[in-house]
C-alpha cells in the first residue's frame, strides 16, 4: 500500500496525467523497477529489496548445501 501512495505522489509532483490503461502500466512498471533497485529500506539493513533478496537467497543456498 506504501508504493503504491508513493507512484501517486509521484506522477502528482510531476504534473503527469496517464491518459489510458496502458500509460497508467507503463507507470507502474517503471516505479516498481526504481523501487526494487533503487529505494533503500531500513527493515532491509538500508539494501534495496533486490539487494535483500539476493543476499537472503545466497544464504537459502548455502542453508541447503550445508544439510
Amino acid at each position: 500500500m506504501k508504493a503504491h501512495f508513493l507512484l501517486v505522489m509521484l506522477l502528482a509532483r510531476e504534473g503527469r496525467v496517464l491518459q489510458n490503461l496502458q500509460k497508467v502500466r507503463e507507470a507502474v512498471r517503471y516505479f516498481v523497477d526504481t523501487y526494487n533497485r533503487e529505494w533503500l529500506a531500513e527493515q532491509n539493513g538500508c539494501k534495496s529489496p533486490w539487494q535483500a533478496r539476493a543476499k537472503w537467497l545466497a544464504q537459502a543456498s548455502l542453508a541447503r548445501v550445508a544439510q
